[in-house]
């Protein structure tokens, strides 16, 4: 049967529309525990540990795409599908246009559809249509059947392909990305579903055999935490926990968007009975709360955390606030964490997010 296997950007944008479009409320991913796994891809779908032969002609990976459409798929699916399928068709004619020396305005232009094979390694570039080879080992579960003839795989190896493409800071944020619930548009009630789990995405790319870039991936894996609600969030939780080798304070230990249930006098305060921190070192007794309106709400709920921390206070908690100046500038974080000394070039480079 001929099929196409979803790879890189092309999966990662699928599991992006998946995610915002199976939002969860934002008390479950609150009481979310970092481990849960029973709602993740890799259980919902029906999946293969076999690479599947993705058909590398254009013709029929638009044959593919056109009989999936016509089956009908996932709202997702048919976007990314349609959006795929507008751009192979538009090249085609952009070609056939330059031939004739006629101009061609097509809209797709840059978009490329990123299909993944068991042949040879390297890459095979068409206009549109890019076809990576592969003869690597890859874990049980690595490639989720989504509609008839088409195949995409997992956010966990899609984490991986990533790693031999992105630097090691955008590769964390990704990490992050994946393993979080990021605000869902148009929604103040709804985060994204989340894609993997921090301890899956190590076990999945210790795994990885013959795979280029997989070193990179186990190596980022080890230092993504669970549970950011944000860009922001991941920005911080970054600079805060990462190794000093890899640029960052290496604070360990920490928790996103930890519940920590009340003592009576912390309720009245609070008046609730468990409070969420956005950066958590339980151990340590220390809560880090970031300070934007841009992602957390206006000044009504900028009053809200106010009288949180107060509670967190009387919790025993050592509360630490952070601004949007201060995560931009690596000497007054440096400062903020009591690390004034020994910043090097790789704290110097801002972090970059993967939205």
């Amino acid at each position: 049967m001929r099929c196409i296997c979803l790879s890189h950007e092309t999966a990662l944008e699928f599991w992006r529309l998946w995610s915002a479009r199976n939002g969860i409320a934002l008390h479950l991913f609150h009481c979310r525990k970092t481990m849960q796994t029973d709602d993740l891809p890799f259980r919902i779908f029906p999946s293969s540990a076999v690479l599947v032969d993705s058909s590398s002609a254009k013709r029929t990976v638009v044959e593919i795409i056109d009989g999936a459409l016509e089956d009908g798929v996932p709202e997702e699916l048919a976007e990314l599908l349609g959006a795929c399928r507008v751009v192979l068709s538009e090249t085609h004619s952009s070609k056939r246009s330059e031939e004739s020396g006629i101009a061609d305005s097509s809209s797709g232009a840059g978009k490329v559809l990123h299909v993944l094979g068991h042949r040879k390694p390297g890459v095979r570039t068409a206009d549109g249509l890019t076809y990576h080879h592969s003869s690597a080992t890859y874990p049980k579960g690595s490639f989720p059947k989504i509609t008839r003839g088409v195949y995409v795989c997992v956010p966990e190896l899609v984490f991986a392909q990533m790693a031999s493409l992105l630097p090691f800071g955008a590769l964390l944020s990704l990490g992050y990305e994946l393993c979080g619930c990021y605000p869902v548009e148009a929604s103040e009630y709804l985060v994204r579903h989340p894609l993997c789990s921090p301890n899956r995405l190590v076990a999945f790319c210790s795994h990885l055999r013959g795979f280029k870039g997989s070193a990179a991936a186990k190596t980022a894996a080890r230092y993504v935490l669970a549970k950011s609600a944000s860009p922001a969030e991941t920005s911080l939780a970054i600079i805060a926990t990462a190794p000093r080798n890899y640029g960052g304070f290496g604070m360990r230990g920490a928790r996103l968007n930890e519940p920590v249930k009340l003592r009576r006098e912390a309720e009245r305060i609070a008046h609730d009975s468990s409070l969420v921190c956005d950066v958590l070192w339980p151990e340590r007794g220390v809560a880090l709360e970031y300070d934007s309106s841009q992602f957390h709400g206006s000044s009504l709920s900028l009053s809200r955390d106010s009288r949180r921390r107060s509670a967190l206070a009387a919790q025993g908690l050592e509360i630490r606030s952070i601004t949007a100046s201060q995560l931009e500038n690596v000497w007054l974080f440096g400062g903020f964490c009591g690390r004034d000394s020994g910043i090097g070039p790789a704290q110097r480079a801002k972090t970059t997010i993967w939205n």
